[in-house]
């Protein structure tokens, strides 16, 4: 049997002309398993670069080679895939920030702390592979479906205004912390947060205060954002509707614009298919439009949509909004003004259906600002 390999241990140069920080660092760094190269000056520093392929460069910013170039513009120049760890003993904010923009993964202050030391080393051994910087106008739910399919075991933190963490394990979301609450608690409250910084770590412990499928946690979550936002099980927000829609039908207006409904659930509900029934006369009117999507076609009939209004009738005649399901037919019922509208998609598994309970929330929304905005 051929002998297996070992896999090289990960290079680190320390930079720094404290002999006592050196040697510190070096036996931190080495008894946990990485090759670490020590140099006192940038000429050591130059010659490390050249001789080695260096994982973690671990620097004092106060250093100066040829020409004055600082550490972090010498090694993107000798060492692209190198990544920086700055040392320093004084440096104001702008300063800081110059040297993360600069590709510093990490700015940490003297006297140095081991732990976040190791933390740091861990960072930027994390961001050897891959890319590190600034990315902005996510939201984020973006960073989460984005961590998620990339399968990472990783901790996310939001600072700001909400401040909090939520943990992966191979792209599962497993556990979130948001002041004082733990859970899905917490994690609505993170993602209620409309602004902040975002910054990763490795996961070192597994903690688990959240169980299911990444899909279904998410959905669950921004469902509860939304009725804690608008309360659409009170009857103040159907009554307004109410109240939109007969002030409108008094004036002879449609009170819907069918072709901004038809844009609405193509971004934000393809697939999925919107009626205005008339009980009174026993008519289905169809508000979307036909053939744009394969799933148009069968998702939902006049007969299915007529027998969803008739169970709700019997069921409690004094309904406002209902959601229904029978077999692959998902139907959400909204009687407004004298009318009723039917939101229908054809559901394909748990996943869908809690998909549809989104949508079919979120075109309550849609409506309320859609007829406020034509009042």
């Amino acid at each position: 049997m051929p002998a297996v390999s070992a896999k090289p241990m990960p290079i680190v140069v320390v930079a720094d002309a404290d002999a006592t920080l050196r040697s510190e660092v070096s036996g931190f760094l080495s008894a946990r398993g990485f090759h670490v190269e020590l140099a006192e000056g940038a000429d050591s520093v130059t010659g490390l670069l050249a001789r080695h392929k260096v994982d973690v460069l671990i620097a004092d910013l106060a250093m100066r080679g040829h020409g004055g170039v600082d550490m972090l513009s010498l090694a993107r120049a000798m060492a692209p895939t190198a990544r920086t760890v700055g040392l320093t003993a004084d440096l104001s904010p702008k300063e800081r920030d110059a040297a993360l923009l600069g590709g510093a993964v990490r700015v940490l202050a003297k006297p140095l702390s081991m732990l976040e030391l190791a933390d740091a080393v861990t960072l930027a051994q994390d961001c050897t592979e891959g890319f590190r910087g600034w990315m902005h106008r996510l939201s984020l739910v973006d960073v989460l479906q984005m961590y998620h399919h990339a399968g990472e075991s990783l901790v996310v933190s939001l600072l700001g205004d909400v401040e909090g963490t939520i943990s992966f394990q191979r792209g599962e979301l497993i556990h979130a912390e948001c002041h004082g609450q733990t859970g899905m608690p917490a994690l609505i409250e993170l993602l209620n947060a409309k602004h902040g910084q975002l910054e990763t770590r490795a996961l070192v412990q597994a903690t688990r205060t959240i169980a299911g499928p990444f899909d279904h946690v998410l959905l669950d979550s921004l469902r509860s954002l939304d009725e804690s936002r608008h309360d659409y099980h009170a009857a103040v927000t159907t009554a307004s509707l109410d109240d939109w829609l007969d002030e409108l039908t008094e004036r002879e207006r449609d009170p819907l614009d069918r072709q901004a409904l038809i844009r609405w659930l193509a971004e934000h509900a393809p697939g999925a298919g919107v009626w205005r029934i008339d009980a009174a006369a026993g008519t289905f009117e169809r508000l979307d439009e036909l053939g744009v999507h394969p799933e148009h076609e069968i998702a939902g009939t006049p007969g299915s949509i007529g027998w969803a209004y008739e169970l709700a009738e019997l069921t409690d005649p004094a309904w406002s909004r209902v959601e229904l399901t029978a077999g692959a037919m998902a139907i959400a019922l909204l009687r407004a003004g004298g009318m009723v509208f039917a939101f229908a998609r054809l559901v394909t598994g748990e996943a869908v259906q809690r998909r549809f309970q989104v949508e079919s929330t979120q075109l309550v929304r849609w409506m309320q600002g859609h007829l406020e905005a034509r009042r």
